[in-house]
């Protein structure tokens, strides 16, 4: 489900401007949240999903927590990939 959501972004026309980008990249967590919550035993990991960019509630499991945590260094070290692309890469 990742791959298909990152892929996405990679093999989005160049004419979808940065501010576009960003605004799916920031709304990929909710939507990607809601999709795996539906799958039977995915519910914490739907819960780490929207939490990835927030801060996960108090009462939240730890799990979800922790989670939420690991992704969040991922992320901010793969966002500036997936909004320029590759150094010395052309977009296709």
């Amino acid at each position: 489900m990742l791959a298909f959501l990152l892929t996405s972004f990679r093999l989005m026309p160049h004419s979808v401007n940065r501010r576009r980008k960003r605004k799916l990249l920031h709304e990929h967590p909710d939507v990607a949240g809601r999709l795996v919550a539906p799958i039977p035993r995915l519910e914490l990991v739907a819960a780490i999903i929207r939490h990835q960019a927030k801060e996960a509630p108090a009462d939240a499991p730890l799990e979800v927590v922790r989670g939420a945590q690991l992704l969040r260094p991922a992320n901010a070290v793969e966002e500036p990939i997936r909004v320029r692309g590759l150094p010395g890469k052309s977009a296709p």
